[in-house]
C-alpha cells in the first residue's frame, strides 16, 4: 500500500504551495485517476500530474493469519 500524504511543512512550503489549501488544490488539478493502471506509469514528478488509484487488488493473508499458520505448522498448536 502506497499512499501520498501531503505535509504542508516538508514538501508544500518548500515548493511555493504556502497552505493546506494550496497543497490540496494541488492535488486535484495535478491527479488522473487510472485503476489497475501499471505502477510503473505512475511516477511523480513535481510540476507534471501523476496517476492515482488501485493498481493491485489482491487478497493476501495478514501477518495474523501467517503468524498462526506458522505457530500451528512448526510448535503444534
Amino acid at each position: 500500500m502506497e499512499i501520498i500524504g501531503p505535509c504542508r511543512t516538508n514538501y508544500g512550503r518548500g515548493n511555493g504551495l504556502p497552505t493546506g489549501l494550496d497543497e490540496m488544490r494541488y492535488y486535484q488539478e495535478k491527479t488522473v485517476i487510472k485503476n489497475f493502471d501499471d505502477p510503473k506509469d505512475a511516477e511523480i514528478i513535481p510540476g507534471e500530474e501523476f496517476i492515482v488509484g488501485t493498481f493491485v487488488d489482491e487478497e493476501k493473508q495478514d501477518y495474523f493469519e501467517i503468524y498462526d499458520n506458522f505457530v500451528s505448522e512448526h510448535l503444534g498448536g
